[in-house]
């Protein structure tokens, strides 16, 4: 089974926040948009395996990604 993925706006709020610093803080667009689109690309395969990573509490699953942590959980059939 493949679950559906949705992005919360905080979310997005977040992406466009660590694109932002790398790009123009840093002054590093180019691994700005490696940075997003690993991201990214993790949280897709979650669609494959959302159990697969450590439970914190009451379904809220965390994965590191670098110097990055993607929070999310599983409810019926839909990541958040």
């Amino acid at each position: 089974m493949i679950y559906d993925i949705i992005l919360k706006e905080q979310a997005e709020v977040d992406l466009f926040k660590i694109k932002f610093h790398i790009s123009y803080v840093l002054k590093n667009p180019i691994s700005a948009n490696k940075t997003i689109e690993n991201i990214l690309s993790a949280i897709i395969k979650f669609s494959y395996f959302p159990y697969k990573y450590r439970i914190l509490s009451e379904n809220i699953h965390v994965y590191t990604l670098s110097n990055y942590s993607i929070y999310y959980k599983v409810e019926n059939n839909i990541i958040y």
